[in-house]
C-alpha cells in the first residue's frame, strides 16, 4: 500500500498532468523521504526522485516540483493528543526517548511554503523550509502537562528517527540558501535551468532538529499550546 499510494501514485497524478498539459505539479514531501529508515520513507523519497527526473521526459509546458517539510505543529494525530487523553485517565505521560528533538513548523509556514514554490518553480527542485526552531520532546510534554510523570517507552520499532533531517548529506553540495528556504538543485540538468537568486552552503552543512540554535522552550510551547491553530 504504500509503494501503491506514495510512488505508484505520484508517478500516476505527474503522468496525468503532462498529458493534460497541466502547468505545475508540486509533490508534498516529508523529512522522513531523507536518508529513509523504514519503507515509509524509501516511497517517499522515490517520489521526490520521480518529480525531480520527471522533468527530463520531454514536456517542456510541464513543470514538477517538490517541497519537503517535516511534522507541522498540531496537525492530525499530534502527540498532544495522545498525551491529553492519557492526563484525562489519569496516566503518566508516555515519550519515545528524552533525546527526541523535531523541527517546529506551523500550518501556515508550510501552506505559505507551498504556494511561494508554486510562484517560483522552475522545475526539478526541492523546497525546503529554511531557519525553524527546534524543541525538545520532554519539553513539550512538560508544557502539556507541567509536573506529570513522563514514562520512557523506547523508540517505535522499525526505524523511528531521534531527529528530523531536512537535507541529506548528499545533497548539501547542490543546496542554494534563498531567502527564507533551502533550494535542493537535481544532481544535473538535461532541461532549461531556472535561474536562482542564492548562495551555495558549505557542503558541510547539517540541517537536522538536535544541531540547532535555535531552541523553543517549555513557556513558549505552552503559550502556542494555549493558541488555536490558526492564531499559531
Amino acid at each position: 500500500e504504500l509503494l501503491k499510494t506514495n510512488t505508484l501514485g505520484a508517478w500516476n497524478v505527474i503522468e496525468a498532468a503532462i498529458a493534460r498539459r497541466v502547468a505545475k505539479v508540486l509533490t508534498v514531501s516529508t523529512d522522513k523521504a531523507v536518508e529513509p529508515l523504514i519503507p515509509y520513507g524509501t516511497t517517499k523519497q522515490m517520489a521526490e526522485q520521480i518529480a525531480v527526473w520527471a522533468n527530463t521526459w520531454g514536456h517542456p509546458q510541464t513543470q514538477i516540483a517538490v517541497v519537503r517539510y517535516g511534522n507541522v505543529w498540531m496537525s492530525r494525530g499530534s502527540v498532544v493528543d495522545v498525551w491529553r487523553q492519557q492526563v484525562a485517565r489519569g496516566e503518566p505521560i508516555t515519550v519515545t526517548e528524552p533525546a527526541m528533538t523535531r523541527f517546529f513548523i506551523t500550518m501556515q509556514q508550510s501552506v505559505d511554503l507551498i504556494i511561494e514554490a508554486l510562484n517560483e518553480m522552475g522545475g526539478g527542485e526541492i523546497y525546503v523550509p529554511r531557519g525553524l526552531p527546534s524543541y525538545r520532546l520532554t519539553d513539550l510534554a512538560e508544557a502539556v502537562a507541567p509536573g506529570r510523570r513522563q514514562r520512557m517507552i523506547g523508540r517505535r520499532p522499525g526505524g523511528e528517527k531521534v531527529a528530523e533531517k531536512l537535507i541529506a548529506d548528499e545533497e548539501a553540495a547542490r543546496t542554494l540558501v534563498s531567502g527564507d528556504k533551502l533550494l535542493v538543485l537535481p544532481a544535473f540538468w538535461t532541461w532549461k535551468q531556472p535561474s536562482y537568486r542564492g548562495t551555495l552552503v558549505p557542503c558541510s552543512f547539517t540541517y537536522r532538529s538536535d544541531v540547532n540554535d535555535q531552541w523553543l522552550s517549555v513557556e513558549q510551547l505552552r503559550a502556542m499550546l494555549a493558541q488555536e491553530p490558526d492564531e499559531v
